[in-house]
């Protein structure tokens, strides 16, 4: 394995996350709580005043938007940055281990996959466009988006985080990159039961007949 492919899949991430705070803080309206504007690549720790949350961990502002509390948002965090710093930094036994048999090709493909997920990601945020946020939340405006890779996937945006850290995984070949994947899956599993249950509770019948005519991640399979 090539070390700059590792360096090249560490400089993706780092070129992701500052895209992604950059859009979090572009899509951070006026009379959002602090929490709701917080960058992803931030963690805080500060007990702030904030509404009551709903049975689902929501919160409403008062201007008709209902969003993910401030605790569920740093739930996510702290797994997604847990899945990143275990699957680029060094590795120790036994995750220094190999999962991927050592060939020729192996850790370019998979900065290939990581790079495509990573358009992918770019290419569904585009179809969500104004609805987009870095939080669960639902505008008093908010529509359903049926466009793009929409038509088929729920969650399109989580299946390109998933299969950029399958990518990293492949680059490094290591047990290390396989646990980091399972973690994002995971932070992402979580994330889309909260999703879905709040989609549901705000578009109604709408959201259950979308959901019944698409998939949540993997097309045939999930």
């Amino acid at each position: 394995m090539h070390d700059w492919l590792l360096w090249a899949t560490a400089a993706i991430w780092i070129a992701f996350i500052f895209y992604w705070s950059a859009l979090a803080s572009a899509a951070a309206e006026p009379s959002a709580p602090q929490a709701g504007r917080r960058p992803w690549i931030s963690v805080r720790f500060k007990v702030e005043r904030k509404p009551a949350p709903a049975r689902d961990g929501s919160t409403c502002d008062g201007v008709g938007t209902r969003r993910e509390s401030a605790g569920s948002r740093q739930v996510h965090q702290l797994l997604l940055w847990a899945a990143l710093l275990i699957a680029l930094l060094p590795g120790f036994a036994p995750l220094d281990r190999r999962w991927l048999p050592d060939v020729a090709g192996i850790d370019v493909a998979g900065l290939a996959v990581q790079f495509a997920f990573a358009f992918f990601y770019i290419w569904a945020r585009r179809h969500l466009g104004r609805y987009w946020s870095g939080e669960i939340r639902t505008k008093a405006d908010h529509q359903l988006i049926r466009t793009g890779p929409y038509r088929i996937l729920r969650h399109p945006m989580y299946t390109g985080m998933i299969g950029m850290f399958l990518g990293t995984a492949m680059v490094s070949g290591q047990w290390r990159g396989l646990v980091g994947l399972a973690i994002g899956a995971m932070a992402y599993w979580r994330k889309i039961r909260l999703e879905e249950r709040h989609l549901r509770e705000s578009f109604g019948a709408a959201y259950e007949d979308y959901q019944r005519g698409s998939w949540a991640l993997i097309p045939g399979l999930l």
